[in-house]
């Protein structure tokens, strides 16, 4: 048996070949957790996983737990470290003839009470292979926690009222994420200028040179993505905007989306497979019925809808089913078959060199005869075989 399942750790071993490191960027609008490939310079045994205890009391908050019953999560989630560096000089990256290659670019959003570093394993997997990966931290109270430079926690959000007023109160917050990703999407587009933007955390911790990502980013290959509410959040940036290159969605959560207009952009839905019923996935095919070729349905066998996240990772499975959350028996087996499905989805999209996307056709072959089903229920969604 493996100690993650006794113990349970960081790291996630991240399949690329550059170390990554992290910076926090807030302005008066978003905070953000930027996610690169870094250069071996400022190399660090790693930062806390934990943004700070407002994160874990909010948490415990989300659980309906008490500040006082809440503070053995603060301890125990403060014993973790992600293996990145912090505000590390950002890595330039070369293809096979020497011409520099630009970072293609991923926003993420997270699900309900999630937060900035929630999906540090997915994040930094993907900054290890040259992505530039903006993970948000919503400020509309669907975060564990909203903690900016001020330490003025704004916690998770419960709704309440009929059915009605609970889709008005969703529905408002999706737009409110939605405003988030054009907030990030001016913030990139002023870095790659040369532009500083505002940093509130660099009166507190950061010490970034933002000048490392000007002329480096490629803003002509940027991939939308999110889990669950930040699936939701994803399928409403690109039912909106026309910036993004193609998009992944991870157990999208349906609830709250606009049924038109469609998405033409090539997209990826990975689901696990304990989160789908009737409603949600016909409104998830409505919306992805642009109909564009190389949309992708996929089921990963045997994992639950905690598994895009660390947290499976992190907390003992015991507490997590008592929790009453979807996990699988092995997260680590979970978050490889993402990568590698992912991977493989953005190699065929995006189609750049000198970003480490190595062909997992033949991986996706393997997988698909045991761990990942091609569609699910019938879908019409061409798959990756």
């Amino acid at each position: 048996m493996s100690l993650i399942h006794v113990w349970p750790r960081l790291p996630f071993k991240y399949h690329g070949k550059h170390p990554v490191s992290v910076t926090d960027i807030e302005n008066e609008h978003v905070l953000t957790r930027w996610y690169y490939p870094a250069t071996s310079e400022g190399d660090h045994p790693g930062i806390a996983w934990l943004p700070s205890r407002y994160h874990a009391f909010g948490l415990g908050h989300f659980l309906k737990l008490s500040k006082f019953a809440s503070f053995p999560i603060y301890q125990y989630l403060w014993t973790f470290n992600s293996p990145v560096a912090r505000d590390a000089p950002v890595a330039n990256l070369f293809c096979n003839s020497g011409d520099s290659v630009k970072l293609p670019v991923v926003i993420f959003s997270h699900g309900l009470a999630g937060n900035r570093s929630m999906y540090s394993s997915l994040c930094g997997d993907l900054a290890s292979r040259g992505f530039v990966v903006v993970a948000l931290e919503h400020k509309d109270g669907s975060a564990c926690a909203y903690v900016g430079s001020d330490e003025k926690p704004i916690l998770y959000q419960r709704p309440v009222g009929n059915d009605d007023e609970l889709l008005a109160f969703r529905r408002k917050q999706v737009e409110e994420r939605s405003q988030d990703v054009k907030y990030v999407l001016e913030m990139l587009h002023n870095l790659n200028a040369g532009t500083p933007v505002e940093n509130k955390m660099t009166r507190k911790i950061s010490t970034f040179e933002q000048k490392g990502f000007q002329n480096k980013l490629s803003l002509d290959n940027m991939v939308m993505m999110g889990h669950s509410f930040g699936a939701a959040t994803a399928i409403t940036v690109l039912q909106q905007t026309n910036n993004f290159k193609c998009g992944v969605l991870l157990d999208s959560w349906c609830y709250a989306i606009e049924p038109t207009p469609s998405i033409t952009v090539p997209m990826l839905s990975v689901n696990s497979e304990t989160f789908h019923w009737p409603e949600n996935l016909q409104s998830l095919q409505h919306v992805l019925s642009g109909g564009n070729p190389n949309n992708t349905f996929v089921t990963l066998r045997g994992t639950g809808h905690q598994d895009a996240s660390d947290m499976p990772s992190l907390v003992p499975h015991v507490l997590l089913k008592y929790m009453g959350r979807s996990i699988s028996a092995d997260p680590c087996r979970a978050l490889d078959m993402q990568s590698v499905v992912i991977t493989e989805f953005l190699r065929r999209n995006l189609g750049m060199s000198g970003v480490d996307l190595p062909d997992y056709s033949s991986k996706i072959k393997d997988l698909a005869r045991k761990d990942v089903v091609l569609g699910i229920q019938e879908t019409y969604f061409k798959g990756l075989l």
